[in-house]
């Protein structure tokens, strides 16, 4: 009789990329990104917003966005915005509008 056998490990997740498990938390950081850039005058209709909301060391935040085009889906920035030092719903705003000004200087 022949057995295979394969085994796959890998090290312990970082903490920066550990999810914040709150699905909240990611849809208030999508709503505020989409506000800040209609504030800013962005046409966010041609663009489409992937938000990933990480927990970090020390109960920070980190937020991952990925601008990609609407109709032809090419990558157009990705930008990481990090905060920490109040909770999670006060941070978020203030986060939020520093990746919507770093994208929309990459996404024009």
């Amino acid at each position: 009789m022949l057995a295979l056998c394969a085994c796959a490990t890998t090290g312990p997740r970082a903490e920066s990329e550990t999810p914040a498990d709150d699905a909240e938390l990611e849809g208030l950081a999508a709503a505020a990104l989409h506000q800040q850039l209609l504030r800013d005058g962005f046409d966010v209709r041609a663009f489409d917003f992937e938000t990933k909301v990480l927990a970090v060391a020390e109960g920070g935040l980190e937020v991952r966005v990925v601008c990609s085009g609407r109709v032809d889906h090419l990558l157009k920035a990705q930008v990481k915005v990090t905060g920490r030092g109040a909770a999670a719903r006060k941070l978020l705003p203030s986060m939020m509008a520093k990746a919507a000004k770093d994208l929309a200087t990459d996404c024009r």
